[in-house]
C-alpha cells in the first residue's frame, strides 16, 4: 500500500467533456538519454519511434528509453537540423553540412557506403525535405532543388534566374501533387519536374510560408507577426506573435506556432488562440505522435512531451486540498475514488463530490468494489457492505483489509495482513481462515481463488487446497 500522496492519472471515460485541468507532461534532457538539449527536428516512424535531431547526434526513443546515433555510427556530422520519414520505411537525417543520410533496418547509409548517395555532388546545404505523392525525394538547398526519383535516379533543377535562397516551407501539398514554396518575394510551383513561376507577393523574404488556393500564410521578417490572406474573399490579416521559431501546419486551417513564449495552437480561419503550451519555454519545433501526445523542441531545455489529452491530471479536491488516491471502482458513469478517510466520486461533468457514505473510515480505503447489488470497500481493520439506500454495515476483521474477491455463489473472500478470510453471514464475523500469513491481494478465476503473500503466489481450490504457484522475485 502507498503510504504517501500520489497523482491520480485518469483514462478520460466521458470524451465529450472539455476539462479545465492543468496538462501533464514530462521533459526529457541529456540526463534522461536524450542525445543534445537544443532540438531541431521531432517525427515520428512508420513503425512508431520517436526520432529527436540535435545539435550533438540523432535520439530515437522507443516509449522508455533513447538509441543515440553519431559521427561513430555513420552520421556525416553530429547536428541534425531536419529528420523525416518516407514512404518506404527509411528515416532522412538532414545534417547542418552539405550532406545527407539515412537510416534504414537499423544501419545508417550515407555518401560513403551507399550507392543511392554515392555520386551525388552536394554545393549547397540542404534546407528542407519532403516527398511527393509519386514517391520522389525533394531535397530544398540554398540555390536548387534536388530530386530523387523512385528508381534511384537524382535530377538537379536550378533556380530560375539568381535567386539564391528558399526561405519558405513546403504547403504540405494543400493542392493536389504540386509542392509550393517561395523565394524572396516570388511564388513558385514544383510540378512534375519543372519549377513554375506562379506570382509575386509582398512577402519580404518571409521565413515560413504556406500557399494553396484558399489560405496562404507567412511570417514578417521581423519573426513577430503572422500574415494571413484569403485570396477568394480578397482580405488580409496581421496577428502579432512573439518572435517567431517555427511553424507546423496541423491541418489545413491550424497550425501550431513556436514561439519564444511557447507553441500556440492557432485557428487561421476564425484567427484565435486555441491554447498556448508551455509558455515559458522557447520552443523551435512541434510534433503530435500518434497516441495524441504533444511534443514540443526547445531551444536548450530538452524536449517536453505534452501527455495526450485522452488523459487528465487531478491532484487537489475541490477545496484545493491534496488528493491521495489508494483505490479505484468504475461504477456506470461514474467512478469512485479512495482516499485518505472518505470515498470521492468522479462524475460524467469531471467534478468530486464526496460518495454516499455515513460517516467516515478509519483509515485509508484500501478497495472498493460492488457485487449483487452491494458496495463493499475495505478501511484499515473494517470491511464495510451495503448501499447509499439501505445504509452500510461493518465488520472488524482484527487485521488490516487489503482487497477482496467473490465466488460465484457470491462468497467473499478477504486478504488481510493476517491471512485469507471466507466471509459468511456479513456483518457478522463469521469466517475460515485458510492461510495463517499476511496476505497482499486476492482474485477469483473460474471459482479458483488466487491470492499474494510475503512468499509467492498461492491457489486455493475448492476451498480445501493450498497449492504453492511459485515466488515472482
Amino acid at each position: 500500500m502507498f503510504h504517501k500522496p500520489i497523482l491520480f492519472c485518469l483514462l478520460l471515460l466521458f470524451p465529450a467533456i472539455i476539462f479545465a485541468q492543468s496538462l501533464s507532461y514530462s521533459t526529457y534532457t541529456i540526463k534522461d538519454g536524450l542525445a543534445g538539449n537544443q532540438v531541431y527536428s521531432i517525427i515520428q516512424d512508420n513503425e512508431g519511434f520517436i526520432w529527436f535531431g540535435t545539435e550533438t547526434g540523432v535520439s530515437r526513443f522507443d516509449g522508455s528509453t533513447f538509441r543515440n546515433y553519431t559521427i561513430r555510427d555513420g552520421l556525416p556530422d553530429n547536428a541534425i537540423i531536419r529528420v523525416f520519414p518516407d514512404s518506404r520505411g527509411r528515416v532522412w537525417l538532414i545534417p547542418f553540412n552539405k550532406s545527407v543520410c539515412y537510416f534504414y533496418k537499423g544501419k545508417i547509409y550515407n555518401q560513403k557506403n551507399d550507392p543511392l548517395l554515392k555520386d551525388i555532388i552536394f554545393k549547397y546545404s540542404i534546407t528542407n525535405i519532403t516527398e511527393t505523392p509519386n514517391g520522389s525525394i525533394i531535397l530544398f538547398g540554398y540555390r536548387e532543388i534536388l530530386e530523387l526519383k523512385p528508381n534511384g535516379k537524382f535530377i538537379t533543377h536550378p533556380f530560375p534566374g539568381d535567386e539564391t535562397y528558399v526561405f519558405a516551407k513546403t504547403s504540405q501539398f494543400l493542392n493536389g501533387p504540386d509542392l509550393f514554396f517561395a523565394i524572396a518575394n516570388n511564388i513558385y510551383k514544383f510540378s512534375n519536374g519543372n519549377i513554375q513561376f506562379v506570382k509575386h507577393a509582398a512577402l519580404n523574404n518571409t521565413e515560413y510560408l504556406n500557399f494553396s488556393n484558399t489560405l496562404n500564410y507567412w511570417t514578417s521578417i521581423k519573426l513577430d507577426s503572422l500574415h494571413l490572406e484569403l485570396p477568394r474573399e480578397n482580405l488580409q490579416y496581421k496577428i502579432p506573435f512573439p518572435s517567431i521559431n517555427n511553424i507546423n501546419a496541423i491541418n489545413d486551417s491550424i497550425v501550431a506556432i513556436n514561439t519564444i513564449k511557447g507553441t500556440f495552437i492557432f485557428n487561421l480561419i476564425t484567427r484565435q488562440t486555441q491554447r498556448q503550451l508551455m509558455p515559458d519555454h522557447s520552443i523551435t519545433n512541434w510534433f503530435k505522435d500518434s497516441e495524441g501526445n504533444n511534443w514540443l523542441a526547445s531551444a536548450n531545455g530538452g524536449v517536453i512531451r505534452i501527455h495526450s489529452e485522452n488523459f487528465r491530471s487531478f491532484s487537489t479536491l475541490p477545496n484545493n486540498s491534496p488528493l491521495s488516491i489508494y483505490s479505484m471502482y468504475k461504477d456506470k458513469n461514474k467512478i469512485l475514488l479512495g482516499s485518505d478517510r472518505k470515498i470521492w466520486q468522479l462524475n460524467g461533468n469531471m467534478t468530486l463530490t464526496p460518495f454516499e457514505f455515513p460517516g467516515s473510515f478509519n483509515k485509508t480505503v484500501s478497495f472498493i468494489t460492488q457485487n449483487e447489488g452491494k458496495y463493499y470497500f475495505g478501511a484499515g481493520f473494517f470491511l464495510y457492505s451495503g448501499s447509499p439506500e439501505q445504509g452500510f454495515n461493518s465488520t472488524n476483521l482484527y487485521s488490516a483489509a487489503k482487497n477482496i474477491a467473490f465466488k460465484k455463489d457470491g462468497t467473499p473472500f478477504v486478504s488481510t495482513s493476517y491471512g485469507l478470510m471466507r466471509m459468511t453471514h456479513l456483518p457478522d464475523i463469521h469466517h475460515l481462515l485458510y492461510f495463517r500469513s499476511r496476505t497482499t491481494t486476492v482474485s477469483m478465476v473460474n471459482d479458483t481463488c488466487w491470492f499474494g503473500s510475503m512468499n509467492g503466489l498461492y491457489t486455493l481450490k475448492n476451498d480445501t487446497t493450498l497449492q504453492w504457484m511459485g515466488s515472482l522475485c
